[in-house]
């Protein structure tokens, strides 16, 4: 199962010992969108290196992949993104793989950005939350982020799940 963090503007990016943690535990590609910069990698350095730049007043979604659906390769990191539109999962979707695209792929060309273009992002929300099946979605849209599932808060940023966070980590870590 991946991880997403979602950083909204304002808060600080969580610690480099999280980012670690999170692609520790999700090893198989890395990806993030910011207000001003979109970028997919197989290579947490270069993550890393990237996504630091991004700044406070930014909004930002990260995603780290546990592969389940499609290869280990740049293009089935998340975020996918049609160009103005960008979509990171969480979760395992029951759309078979195709031509290697990931579930998350999929779901999002087929089913979430048309709905998104006929109806407008919240319009759209009856459409994605049928296709959510439980897993959690990250929506960027216009440099706002929009959200599907429950996600855990610390620290100001979302999380998607917690499986990352090693024992000692979490007793350091601001939970609300």
């Amino acid at each position: 199962m991946c991880c997403i963090c979602i950083k909204p503007r304002g808060v600080d990016m969580p610690p480099r010992n999280i980012i670690e943690q999170m692609a520790t535990a999700n090893p198989d590609g890395f990806g993030f969108v910011s207000e001003h910069d979109y970028f997919r990698t197989m290579d947490f350095n270069e993550f890393y290196k990237r996504v630091r730049r991004v700044k406070k007043s930014e909004n930002l979604i990260m995603h780290f992949r546990w592969a389940t659906h499609g290869s280990k390769k740049v293009t089935n990191c998340h975020p996918f993104t049609d160009g103005s539109t960008f979509f990171a999962h969480n979760g395992v979707l029951s759309l078979p793989s195709i031509s290697d695209k990931t579930d998350s792929e999929l779901c999002f060309t087929r089913f979430i950005k048309p709905a998104i273009d006929l109806m407008g992002i919240d319009g759209a929300k009856e459409v994605i939350e049928a296709h959510r099946e439980g897993s959690r979605f990250a929506i960027m849209k216009d440099g706002e982020i929009h959200t599907y599932g429950e996600y855990y808060r610390m620290s100001g940023c979302l999380y998607s799940n917690l499986r990352f966070i090693h024992a000692g980590t979490l007793r350091r870590f601001r939970c609300a």
